[in-house]
């Protein structure tokens, strides 16, 4: 039996504990247990009831933390195979595959002692798995990352885990939008979705039109229209591939997270997303131009970081429901969740487009208070 020292990893319950996911058993002992109390806390705010029944926020301030030993993984020696993930020449094995699903799955980069430098990133987003995860689990790993293989989505999968690491804005919605376009992408192409129906329309037909009304022209002018309109009709190119919004469409509603009888205004938010996509990729800075809005620079910039989450969720919940096959009820996140977005413009519980991170602070806090007063918590 083979045995390593896991660094930053956080099942999600306190206390010594031990549990397995396939040929991977993990077990955190007392003093593991206490080192995670030294993790990095991002804070932020809880509603609470205090001893007189009143509501109140209270807000938890961030921890820098610092990277330390909290669990121990157990894998017999003969199950340590080479990595189905990482290139070959890279000497990384299957239990580094395994680290990059925990750090995946918990939203916390994991590591094992020999990726120790000094400079590890503590940057964490959060879990796209349920607390109760580990111990409910029934997932097939050794499938799992096979599938990646044969999809062409090891690379995506890495970049996925990556992207937890930055704190940049811009280097995050590269990481987001390189993997979103290559998930929907293949997608496509192995569902042919990728090109209009030939039966809306037939690019020969299309051609012989132009050659016929080239022809009635130039024969007006007095030109060698035989010519002319062979030499016209050999350089039109009708491009039979969907625009990337409409790609993208495809993908979503098949996997129930867009509206499929959608309406303007939930196709308008879907527009703006692949512009945000677009000005990111190909300028690298920020979308702006949100016409019919009117919104200040810190809105449209908040507008920008809200969508780049969306689509960070997305590729997470196709990795973790697609992929993994976890169980929905397993996933943090919902079709629901990411399909509100387009239906209503909101996202966490903020209205995106309506109200500033403040502005959702104050009704959140209020709409807590008002539950409290009527008694229903």
């Amino acid at each position: 039996m083979e045995e390593f020292a896991l660094y930053n990893f956080e099942s999600g319950f306190p206390g010594k504990q031990e549990f397995t996911i396939g040929k991977y058993r993990i077990s955190v002992n007392d003093k593991q247990s206490k080192n995670i109390e030294k993790l990095k806390n991002n804070g932020g705010r809880k509603h609470s009831i205090n001893i007189d029944g009143e509501a109140y926020t209270r807000k938890i301030d961030t921890k820098p933390g610092e990277v330390v030993e909290t669990a121990t993984l157990h894998v017999p020696k003969e199950d340590i195979k080479s990595s189905t993930i990482y290139r070959k020449g890279l000497e990384r094995t299957s239990i580094d595959d395994f680290i990059l699903f925990l750090s995946f799955a918990t939203g916390r980069n994991v590591f094992l002692e020999g990726d120790l430098d000094g400079e590890n990133s503590l940057c964490y987003f959060t879990r796209i798995i349920k607390r109760d995860f580990f111990f409910f689990n029934s997932i097939d790993l050794d499938i799992a990352f096979q599938k990646l293989k044969d999809s062409s989505l090891t690379n995506q999968f890495y970049n996925i885990v990556t992207a937890g690491r930055t704190n940049d804005l811009l280097a995050l919605s590269f990481y987001v939008n390189s993997i979103i376009n290559s998930i929907y992408d293949k997608w496509c192409r192995k569902n042919k979705k990728s090109v209009y129906d030939n039966r809306m329309i037939d690019m020969n037909e299309v051609k012989e039109q132009i050659k016929d009304s080239t022809k009635d022209i130039l024969s007006k002018l007095g030109a060698e229209y035989d010519f002319i309109s062979e030499f016209i009709q050999k350089r039109v190119r009708i491009d039979d591939s969907l625009p990337a919004i409409e790609k993208l469409k495809s993908f979503l509603i098949a996997h129930d997270l867009y509206p499929e009888d959608d309406d303007e205004d939930s196709y308008k938010k879907l527009r703006w997303v692949t512009l945000v996509r677009n000005k990111v990729v190909h300028n690298g800075s920020l979308y702006t131009d949100f016409r019919g809005l009117e919104l200040d620079d810190e809105h449209k910039e908040e507008i920008n970081v809200g969508i780049t989450f969306l689509l960070y969720d997305i590729a997470r919940y196709y990795f973790a429901k697609e992929i993994f096959k976890i169980d929905q009820e397993l996933i943090s996140i919902t079709p629901q969740d990411i399909k509100q977005f387009f239906t209503k413009g909101s996202y966490r519980n903020m209205n995106v487009f309506d109200e500033k991170y403040t502005d959702f602070l104050v009704r959140s806090e209020k709409e807590w208070g008002e539950l409290v007063k009527n008694g229903q918590v």
